[in-house]
């Protein structure tokens, strides 16, 4: 038989991390709330774009949860249309839209309902105009 002896110091330790865990646990169940996801669950890609009308992002799996897109260079200071798209079997459907200008920093922010496949279109004014840039689109994975 062996013994594990500890000092009274670990043993008051452990046993305060103990009750603060099983408190923030009870108030979540008494709330009915849910644990928000940290940054460290988030994923990120970047997508390089150019495009005169209308272009399809590759797509991704996620989580539900808010998909971010970020413009971090454009050249092309002409706004455009983002559809955050689910990929399903049959139709595809439209999950969020928005418009953004092409230019650093502007961001759009979507809300995904499920866990899915997902994806981008940007569509523009059909000008004869490119739109080409590089853009980060952050989501829960």
């Amino acid at each position: 038989m062996f013994t594990i002896s500890r000092s009274a110091g670990t043993v008051a330790r452990t046993a305060t991390r103990a009750a603060a865990v099983a408190a923030m646990t009870a108030g979540l169940a008494l709330a009915g709330g849910t644990a928000v996801p940290s940054e460290a669950h988030a994923a990120t890609r970047t997508v390089t774009f150019s495009f005169k009308y209308r272009l399809t992002t590759q797509s991704w799996q996620q989580k539900a949860g808010t998909t971010t897109l970020t413009i971090k260079s454009c050249r092309g200071n002409e706004t455009f249309h983002v559809q955050l798209k689910r990929s399903r079997w049959g139709t595809d459907s439209v999950v969020d839209g928005g418009t953004i200008r092409c230019r650093p920093g502007a961001k759009a922010s979507f809300t995904a309902p499920v866990s899915g496949t997902y994806y981008f279109v940007f569509t523009k004014l059909d000008n004869g105009n490119r739109l080409s840039g590089t853009a980060r689109i952050d989501y829960p994975s």
